[in-house]
C-alpha cells in the first residue's frame, strides 16, 4: 500500500461548470435581475489543510452562483436577508458545516471565508489468478464508526472495477479505518441449484478483505487497517483466487405453510454474503453454492405469525448436506413503562413528532441495534400495545431476532430514569435475546421532573480565530452526567451569538463541554468520556429548575452528523 497526500487526480463527475474557462476573476451565473436591491458579498474558499486558495469552488445561493477564480476568490449579489450560501468541488468533502454557510447578506457584510477539505480517496487494482481482465466486480469498503454512540464497522463506500480491474472510492468520511471487501462472485449456476442431479462444486472468486478480514463481535481491528486522514489516498493491490464453490443443502422441516422465506447466508463477523439461494417449498429445502469457509444461514418465515431459525457450519472442501434448520416461532418482547410522574410540574399536553400523549400512550420509543453484526442492523422502532391486556403500562417490541442489541429510547414524554432487563442495565449493557425471543421483560421507567441548563457560549482562543465575522455559525453542547440513567448523552444544537438549552434532563451533575464542531462519543469509551468531561463545567441540575452555565466553544477536529447517518 502506498499513501500520497493531495494528488491533483480528481473523479470523473466533474460538473459541466467546472471545465468552463478560468479568467483572472470568478465566472459568475446570476438569475435574472429582481426589483429588490441586491448587495455584492465577497470571499474566498481555501483548503482547510494548506490553507490555499482552491479555484473553480461552486459558491451558490438559490439567488445567485459563481466559480471561484485563481486565488479562490468570489463575488455574489445577494437580496438582504440571512440565507445560505453551499460551496462545492469535485476532489473536496461536500457535507455538512463545510458545505452549507449560513450568512446575512447586506450593504456591510464583511469579507467570507469558506474552508473545504480535501477528501480522503481509496484506488484499488485488482488481478485475477486466471489471468482473465478483473472488470465489474464490486468492492465494498468497511469503515470503523459510531452508531448511536457505539463502535460498529459498517458499508462506507462502493466501487466496480472497470476494463482495466482498477476500482476507486472517493469522499471517503474521514477520520477512520477502513477494510476493503469484494463481492463474491461465482461462475453461473442456472438450472443446477434446481436439478435432481446438481453438480458437487462450481467456481467463483471468493470474498476477499485488504488488509484482513472484518472483525467479528469482541475481535480487533487489523494492526494494519487503512487509517486515512482527510486528503489522504491509499493505493492497493488486490488479487482474487479463483476457488471451487461447492454445494449446501440446507432443510427446514417446519417451512411447509410459511407465506413467505428469506434465506441469507452470513460470515462469522454477521455480514450478509451475496451468495445466490435457491428454495424448493416441496422439498423444505435451501441450496446454495459456498466456497470453502465458515458460515451460518439464518431463516425468516412468515405465516401465522413470524419464524426464525439460525445454523453453523463450514464447509471443507467438499459439498455439504444433511444440514436440518428448525424455525422457531418469535414472541413479542414484554415492555413494561412506569410513568413516575407529579401533576404539579406535568408539562402542558402536546404532541412530539406526531406521537400523542396520555395514559394510554408508551411515552416512550424504543430501538434496538444489533451489537454482533456488520452495520447494526435496527428492531423494534416503537412500542406496541399488549393484546388483550387492560393494564395500560403493558407493552412490547415484535419480530427481533435472537442475538445481542443495544437498546436506544426516546422519550416523549418526560425522560427515562432507568431502563433494565432483568439485571441488566440496558443504559449500560445489551439486551439478550434467546431462541424465540426468550428475553427478560423490559421495564422502563419515565419520570416529568426534568430541568435543564441554559448555556451561554462565547468564542475563545482557536474558536475565535477561525470564526468569521460574517458568517452565523454553530455551536454543539454536550452534557456529561456523573451517573448514566439512559443510554444516550443530553446535547444541543445552537447559534453560537445566542444562549443553547439542553432540555429534558435527569436531576443531577452534569459536565457540560461546548464545541464548534459535531463529535462522535463513544459511550463504550471511558477515556474520551473523561477527557471531554475535562474540558466542561460542573453544573448541577434540580428537578424543574434552569441551570445556568458561562461556556467558552471549543475548537475542535471533528465531523458533521452526516458522516455518522445509519450505514447501509
Amino acid at each position: 500500500m502506498r499513501h500520497s497526500r493531495r494528488r491533483t487526480r480528481f473523479a470523473l463527475n466533474i460538473t459541466a461548470c467546472a471545465l468552463l474557462p478560468l479568467g483572472s476573476a470568478a465566472q459568475k451565473f446570476t438569475a435574472p435581475d429582481e426589483n429588490a436591491a441586491r448587495y455584492p458579498v465577497h470571499g474566498v474558499v481555501l483548503d482547510s489543510l494548506s490553507h490555499e486558495p482552491i479555484p473553480r469552488v461552486l459558491v451558490e445561493n438559490n439567488n445567485a452562483a459563481a466559480l471561484t477564480d485563481g486565488e479562490g476568490r468570489f463575488e455574489l449579489n445577494l437580496p438582504e436577508e440571512t440565507l445560505q450560501i453551499s460551496v462545492r468541488r469535485p476532489g473536496y468533502s461536500a457535507r455538512g458545516q463545510e458545505q452549507n454557510h449560513i450568512v446575512h447578506a447586506g450593504p456591510n457584510t464583511p469579507d467570507l471565508t469558506f474552508f473545504l477539505t480535501p477528501e480522503a480517496t481509496i484506488t484499488g487494482h485488482v488481478t485475477l489468478s486466471t489471468g482473465e481482465p478483473a472488470d465489474g466486480i464490486t468492492f465494498m469498503a468497511f469503515r470503523k464508526t459510531l452508531i448511536e454512540g457505539h463502535e460498529r464497522w459498517g458499508v462506507g463506500s462502493s466501487a466496480a472495477t472497470d476494463s482495466e480491474g482498477t476500482f476507486r472510492m472517493v469522499n471517503l468520511a474521514t477520520p477512520g479505518q477502513w477494510i476493503v471487501c469484494s463481492v463474491p462472485t461465482q461462475d453461473r449456476i442456472g438450472a443446477r441449484l434446481a436439478g435432481s442431479a446438481a453438480p458437487p462444486a462450481t467456481v467463483g472468486y471468493p470474498s476477499t478483505c485488504y488488509p484482513g478480514h472484518i472483525p467479528s463481535s469482541g475481535d480487533v481491528a487489523p494492526a494494519n487497517a487503512l487509517a486515512l486522514a482527510p486528503g489522504q489516498q491509499a493505493e492497493i493491490e488486490i488479487g482474487l483466487t479463483r476457488q471451487p464453490f461447492y454445494r449446501v443443502a440446507i432443510t427446514i422441516p417446519n417451512a411447509a405453510g410459511a407465506a413467505g422465506i428469506g434465506i441469507e447466508i452470513h460470515d462469522p463477523s454477521g455480514q450478509t454474503l451475496e451468495f445466490s439461494t435457491e428454495w424448493n417449498a416441496k422439498k423444505g429445502l435451501a441450496e446454495t453454492y459456498l466456497p470453502s469457509g465458515q458460515y451460518y444461514a439464518t431463516a425468516l418465515a412468515e405465516g401465522s405469525g413470524a419464524n426464525y431459525g439460525r445454523i453453523d457450519f463450514r464447509v471443507g472442501g467438499a459439498p455439504l448436506t444433511g444440514l436440518n434448520l428448525m424455525l422457531i416461532p418469535l414472541h413479542p418482547i414484554p415492555v413494561e413503562v412506569h410513568k413516575e410522574f407529579s401533576a404539579a410540574s406535568e408539562p402542558a399536553d402536546r404532541a412530539v413528532n406526531g406521537l400523542g400523549r396520555g395514559e394510554d400512550s408508551a411515552g416512550v420509543n424504543i430501538t434496538l441495534i444489533a451489537a454482533d453484526t456488520v452495520a447494526g442492523d435496527m428492531f423494534g422502532l416503537g412500542l406496541g400495545k399488549a393484546p388483550g391486556s387492560s393494564d395500560r403500562s403493558l407493552f412490547q417490541l415484535e419480530n427481533v431476532v435472537p442475538g445481542r442489541y443495544w437498546v436506544e429510547t426516546y422519550p416523549y414524554e418526560g425522560y427515562v430514569s432507568s431502563i433494565t432487563s432483568g439485571a441488566s442495565d440496558l443504559s449500560r449493557q445489551p439486551l439478550i435475546v434467546g431462541a424465540g425471543n426468550s428475553a427478560m421483560p423490559i421495564e422502563v421507567t419515565l419520570r416529568n421532573d426534568a430541568g435543564q441548563v441554559r448555556c451561554a457560549v462565547t468564542m475563545g482562543g482557536a474558536a475565535a480565530q477561525a470564526d468569521s465575522d460574517g458568517e452565523l455559525r454553530y455551536v454543539f453542547l454536550y452534557a456529561i452526567p456523573t451517573a448514566h440513567t439512559s443510554s444516550q448523552i443530553p446535547q444541543a444544537t445552537g447559534q453560537q451569538a445566542q444562549p443553547v438549552t439542553i432540555p429534558n434532563l435527569a436531576p443531577g451533575t452534569y459536565r457540560v463541554v461546548a464545541y464548534d464542531q459535531y463529535q462522535q462519543i463513544d459511550l463504550g469509551n471511558p477515556q474520551q468520556l473523561a477527557e471531554i468531561a475535562a474540558k466542561g463545567q460542573t453544573v448541577t441540575v434540580s428537578a424543574g429548575a434552569t441551570a445556568s452555565v458561562q461556556l467558552e466553544v471549543i475548537h475542535a477536529t471533528g465531523a458533521s452528523p452526516d458522516d455518522y447517518e445509519n450505514v447501509d
